[in-house]
């Protein structure tokens, strides 16, 4: 019996440290996540001059997040248009400034965009911002 114990009681160490791992990978990846949106706060405005030759940006329904920003985007031959708490798609649940400002551009279908300035982003979750329930 005392055989028998003992290999419950390793088991039982084994699944309380897989726990305990699986805990502090998730812990991690939260404080990445918020470590990622700080350092993005910290970093704007920043302008950006998008490549023409980008991916061009796809929206995809099926998307889990969003991106929610402000941005203004100059035109090389002259004036400009601003975007407020705009949403764009993502794949995944982060995004480079500069891949945003590229699809700033291209969502608009801008043909004489010139530098974009990125004031404001944040990464929701889709369902999860103002405008959701209007959306349903």
């Amino acid at each position: 019996m005392t055989v028998s114990k003992d290999v419950g009681d390793s088991r039982e160490r084994w699944t309380l440290l897989r726990d305990a791992a699986t805990l502090l990978l998730r812990m991690r990846s939260e404080t990445d996540r918020i470590s990622k949106e700080r350092t993005i706060r910290m970093t704007l405005p920043r302008t950006f001059h998008p490549d023409p030759a980008a991916e061009p940006y796809r929206a995809n329904p099926a998307s889990t997040h969003r991106v929610k920003f402000d941005a203004r985007v100059d035109f090389t031959n002259g004036g400009y248009v601003n975007a407020k708490d705009f949403l764009l798609d993502i794949e995944g649940d982060s995004i480079a400034p500069e891949r945003l400002a590229e699809m700033i551009v291209s969502a608009m279908n801008l043909l004489r965009a010139g530098p974009v300035t990125i004031t404001a982003m944040r990464v929701v979750r889709r369902g999860e911002h103002q405008d959701a329930a209007s959306a349903s």
